[in-house]
């Protein structure tokens, strides 16, 4: 089982890797999401040859697998630095803990007796030199801050999309934030296991198992929404706001006005509407766009689609749809997917849109 979750796992690297760089044009964030990928690719290869090879061949493999998975937070890292539009000048030093647990590894096989025992790395040195052996569990802790700072990244990177988008691209982050959090996670588990393989003890043959198949359902889930979110839009940068109700320099917000020509020209209808494209039609400045947007205390996304609800609950309801689909009508009220349409319409009635229609076919049918 074990042969077969490594072997999975390394065939889905590389054929995702070859699939992120064969993308024209190659965006920068494609070239580091096939940087984790590989590196992921390597560690599955130093897995597997680990857990069945014995003595130095093995414990080769073993210091490969320990060093790579130590890239796939720097790669994390570098990819939502280069979503959210922010350069990471200098590379090469980020590359240093995976660098110092190599030389570690090889230190500790000359001079604390480290041994490769199907793919557990056992130290039977002096008590001295013992405490080299949680050495590369301390570089893995410090390798795990990266995916803490895309976290971080993404929170208000998301927020400046809602800001300025209305359709799902503005959701374009909620993936990444997923990717941190389960590579912290996994990253939590690698290092419990390090620690009881070197107490001993640890059932090595059911963890590693287990593991490489919750590392092979994350690659798949990423490399999944990689390769099909596209580029994350870049917005402007965040403009300051006054409070919601007033203007800058103190007078009312044209709420009428804004409100007027949502119901009149119905610009939430093109599912790619931005704020700067709402701000053109009005011919006013973005600042007061957002200003108006704020009154309700919504970001850009929620009010567009709160105006999005409210025309699809009004075509919902009206017997002469009954026999159009659910999403045909989403997409004539301006959703650009399913999965939007479904979460704000749960989120503005409480309920499915198609318990919704049942009953607002039960209380108005077709006659």
């Amino acid at each position: 089982m074990l042969d077969l979750s490594l072997g999975f796992g390394l065939c889905i690297c590389a054929l995702l890797a070859a699939l992120t760089l064969s993308r024209r044009p190659l965006a920068e964030t494609d070239v580091n999401l096939a940087g984790w990928l590989v590196s992921y690719a390597l560690f599955f290869v130093g897995w597997a040859g680990a857990a069945r090879l014995p003595g130095g061949p093995g414990y080769a493999l073993a210091a490969l697998a320990s060093s790579a998975i130590m890239l796939t937070p720097v790669f994390l890292w570098f990819y939502v630095r280069a979503a959210a539009g922010d350069r990471v000048r200098f590379r090469w030093p980020h590359f240093i803990p995976a660098l110092i647990n190599l030389a570690l590894m090889i230190a500790l096989a000359l001079f604390a007796r480290a041994e490769n025992i199907g793919g557990a790395i056992a130290v039977t040195a002096t008590r001295a030199l013992a405490p080299l052996a949680f050495a590369p569990v301390a570089l893995l802790s410090a390798v795990s801050v990266y995916p803490i700072l895309a976290y971080k990244r993404a929170a208000p990177r998301e927020a400046d999309l809602k800001n300025a988008l209305s359709d799902e691209t503005a959701l374009a982050f909620n993936w990444v934030r997923v990717w941190s959090a389960t590579t912290i996670a996994l990253n939590l588990a690698l290092i419990v296991v390090s620690l009881a393989s070197n107490a001993g003890g640890a059932p090595l043959e059911a963890i590693t198992t287990i593991g490489a198949t919750i590392i092979a359902a994350q690659i798949l889930y990423v490399a999944y929404k990689g390769l099909h979110s596209g580029a994350i839009a870049k917005t402007d940068a965040p403009v300051s706001i006054a409070p919601p109700g007033a203007s800058a320099d103190g007078e009312p917000v044209r709420l009428e006005a804004f409100e007027a020509h949502m119901a009149g020209v119905k610009p939430f209808l093109k599912p790619d509407l931005t704020i700067g494209a709402l701000a053109d039609q009005l011919g006013w400045p973005r600042e007061e766009v957002t200003r108006a947007v704020r009154v309700n205390d919504e970001n850009f996304f929620d009010c567009i689609n709160r105006y999005r609800v409210e025309e699809a609950r009004r075509l919902i309801a009206d017997p002469a749809n009954a026999d159009i689909t659910l999403l045909s009508l989403a997409y004539d009220a301006g959703f650009g997917s399913k999965s939007t349409f479904n979460a704000a319409f749960r989120r503005r009635f409480g309920m499915s849109p198609s318990k919704f229609r049942a009953q607002a076919l039960r209380a108005n049918p077709l006659k």
